[in-house]
């Protein structure tokens, strides 16, 4: 039997039955965080666990399905890419800047 795993922050976070599926969720995200286990119901418990210290909740339960992410983590991502995005935005109006100058 394969291991499970856990991606705790990535792409679309939640428990993965094959290292491929997991590796894909995390590979470029920035600040990821996931976990192999040796079998479903650990990973599972495990990410159910994640997501009840993220919301503070010790009376949500989650099946560990792949669109279960806390709202205020999920949305703490989103805003530090919208910063990356924007840094990258300005870098790149600087060198156009500069070429329209040349």
């Amino acid at each position: 039997m394969g291991k499970w795993y856990v991606v705790f922050v990535g792409r679309v976070p939640g428990v993965y039955d094959s290292w491929a599926e997991a590796h894909g969720q995390t590979t470029g995200f920035k600040h990821n965080s996931f976990k192999g286990y040796e079998t479903e119901a650990e990973a599972r418990k495990a990410y159910s666990t994640y997501l009840k210290k993220c919301d503070g909740s010790s009376s949500k339960e989650s099946d560990g399905s792949h669109d279960q992410q806390p709202l205020a983590h999920q949305l703490k991502i989103a805003l530090e890419q919208r910063d990356k995005l924007e840094e990258e935005l300005d870098d790149l109006r600087a060198k156009l800047g500069s070429l329209a100058l040349g």
